[in-house]
């Protein structure tokens, strides 16, 4: 699969990528709170005969309280029963014919918080939250390089703090 821009068009494998897509943050996230949800087949379904073939959605748990990264997460990236927990949804968002633009970092501060720094240190090599979101970043690409169901990645959506 090959992504390009040529006069300004998108291109997938040649040719004009043109996709209806809707923001579906919370497909992945009911997982985190309930391991046993099944609402993302319901939902995926749903799009599916929508006709829609993207949706972007909160990939990394976000949050401090349970379920969120104190939960997945482990001191140095994310858990394995995380990657066990989230990839039937990216197998049934597949089956469904339908891509996944994982936002890595919705709102980014939260992590700040669970690496007890401010949000300025991202940008400060060596600092734990930098060395936390590379090894999630690092971690997550590369278990879902090359799953089907990807269609592109997003870093962050939050930048109001």
């Amino acid at each position: 699969m090959s992504l390009t821009v040529s006069n300004g068009q998108l291109l997938l494998d040649g040719n004009p990528c043109n996709h209806t897509g809707v923001n579906a943050a919370y497909l992945l996230a009911r997982r985190w709170y309930n391991d046993t949800d099944t609402q993302h087949i319901e939902t995926l379904d749903a799009l599916k005969g929508m006709g829609v073939k993207v949706i972007r959605c909160v990939a990394i748990p976000n949050s401090t309280t349970s379920g969120g990264i104190t939960t997945w997460g482990t001191a140095t990236g994310l858990s394995a029963a995380f990657y066990a927990m989230q990839d039937p949804i990216f197998d049934y968002a597949a089956t469904c014919g339908i891509q996944i633009i994982p936002t890595l970092f919705s709102n980014y501060w939260a992590f700040c918080n669970y690496k007890s720094e401010t949000c300025n240190q991202i940008g400060v090599p060596g600092s734990a939250i930098r060395n936390y979101f590379s090894t999630c970043t690092t971690e997550y690409v590369t278990h879902y390089l090359n799953h089907p169901a990807i269609a592109a990645w997003e870093i962050s959506r939050s930048e109001e703090h």
